[in-house]
């Protein structure tokens, strides 16, 4: 993520959806991932891997991941945004083809069969280290 900007008025809060403007907390450090506590981390990392392996050499690495679901087939139906520092890009479609996302289809499958997403709910996976 971007170094903060000097003299930043406001910095990110954990409950915040979005990177804004530095992609920092406010203690300095790098915003983290927000997701039910009810996920295990072996289905955690699962995610996280599947959206590396996305990502990778040959596309740009975004500094986090947000899920925002609306409806649809559980967590591969939520509107996927990319954060770049304080810029946030649409995935149009987000990850709902499971032909062509087979990882995340199958990663955000399984954190649906564990527990069935809420109207409004949403999580932040950070890729930047």
């Amino acid at each position: 993520m971007a170094l903060r900007q000097p003299g930043l008025p406001t910095y990110n809060n954990r409950g915040q959806r979005y990177c804004k403007g530095c992609g920092w907390g406010r203690k300095g450090k790098p915003v983290g991932d927000l997701h039910p506590c009810m996920y295990t981390e072996r289905r955690w990392a699962a995610l996280r891997r599947a959206l590396l392996q996305h990502y990778g050499p040959d596309a740009p690495m975004p500094d986090a991941v947000v899920f925002d679901y609306w409806g649809g087939p559980g967590w591969r139906g939520a509107e996927v945004t990319e954060m770049y520092g304080g810029r946030a890009e649409e995935v149009t479609g987000g990850f709902r083809d499971r032909d062509r996302f087979a990882d995340i289809a199958a990663a955000l499958d399984s954190l649906t069969r564990w527990s069935e997403p809420g109207y409004g709910e949403h999580i932040r996976v950070v890729l930047a280290s």
